[in-house]
């Protein structure tokens, strides 16, 4: 999803002519799952990867044809070792990638941005190209969650390609979601290499401290909010739900003890508190820590330091998330009729 997020924020950015590569399917094992996306800008410019460089180049050495000719068109990239030198890249992934290139035209950019102003509002959309029997697309649909939601979906259909009856042919289904939601407490010095890291990686990160000299964009230039005030004032400022991440790091225990007891009364899905174990248990009066508490937070790396110990914050928050989207049970072919009955927008 990061890619995603990454190639809709250049196209927001920039009107300069762009192919968009998207994996569409899979065959075997490979580098990048279905629904890894790639920009390439008709300057040479690139936003995301499809592998680890073989597919990239070829994609972009079709850049400037499939822009002149303004048609999507798909390619099969096979990086098994074989003896044919047509479409073998030869990476040892022993698998197929089939990948859909789409020159984006204005009406298409224009979606693509209304999609994004969806998703920094929190909602997930499904967008459905159909395709026909070369592959080609000949028609995208986008669902916004408050639609398909009421065609009995959750927020996870499967991606992928799938023959619907009701379209009368091949569909392409890729569900793009909000970013996870990272709040870190505290804005000292050792928050910032965690800020940077949880962005780069796709979080949206939010950070609150009473100090305005430390909780500043200067500081944290990544952050999407800075929120400055006591754990007071933080509660009334920020909503949290069952899917966002915090992780307290004030280094001052009341506040750290004020600010746990408000983040446990929301049910969230990750908290992580700096500091040994036995702190924990004391700003929890000698409770159990609750399954969601992660104390001493961080994977068990050895991490010294502040970047260090982003480091093993960020790989935990990493591993929750996706232990969290392999969870969803994969959803049947009939989604698409569903979703297909459920009026998607064009």
């Amino acid at each position: 999803m990061t890619d995603n997020w990454k190639v809709l924020e250049e196209l927001e950015r920039s009107e300069e002519p762009c192919l968009l590569a998207t994996i569409i399917h899979v065959d075997g094992s490979a580098y990048r799952k279905v629904g890894s996306s790639m920009l390439v800008k008709a300057s040479g410019g690139r936003v995301g990867m499809l592998s680890g460089g073989c597919v990239e180049q070829d994609v972009a050495a079709r850049t400037e044809e499939m822009l002149r000719s303004g048609r999507s068109v798909t390619f099969n990239y096979n990086t098994r070792s074989s003896d044919d030198p047509i479409g073998d890249f030869g990476s040892g992934c022993e698998g197929r990638i089939h990948v859909l290139l789409e020159p984006i035209g204005d009406a298409l950019r224009r979606q693509l941005t209304k999609i994004k102003e969806w998703l920094v509002r929190g909602v997930s959309v499904a967008w459905v190209r159909r395709l026909d029997a070369h592959r080609t697309v000949v028609e995208h649909r986008f669902l916004p969650e408050w639609e398909f939601h009421s065609a009995g979906l959750d927020e996870s259909p499967l991606n992928g390609c799938r023959y619907d009856g009701s379209w009368g042919s091949e569909v392409f289904v890729q569900v793009l979601s909000p970013k996870p939601r990272l709040l870190i407490l505290g804005a000292g010095e050792d928050a910032r290499p965690l800020a940077a890291m949880a962005s780069q990686v796709g979080f949206a990160v939010t950070v609150a401290d009473w100090r305005q000299a430390l909780c500043c964009r200067e500081h944290f230039p990544s952050a999407e909010r800075l929120v400055i005030g006591f754990p007071a004032d933080i509660s009334s400022q920020i909503r949290l739900g069952e899917d966002d991440y915090a992780v307290v790091m004030t280094h001052h225990y009341e506040h750290d003890k004020q600010l746990l007891e408000w983040l446990l009364d929301r049910s969230l899905r990750y908290v992580g508190v700096l500091g040994p174990r036995h702190r924990t248990e004391r700003l929890l009066a000698g409770q159990p820590l609750p399954e969601a508490v992660h104390s001493p937070v961080g994977l068990p790396i050895g991490a010294a330091g502040p970047d260090e110990i982003a480091v093993s914050i960020v790989a935990e928050l990493i591993r929750m998330r996706r232990a969290g989207a392999s969870s969803q049970p994969d959803k049947p072919p009939t989604i698409l009729k569903r979703l297909v009955q459920a009026g998607a927008t064009r």
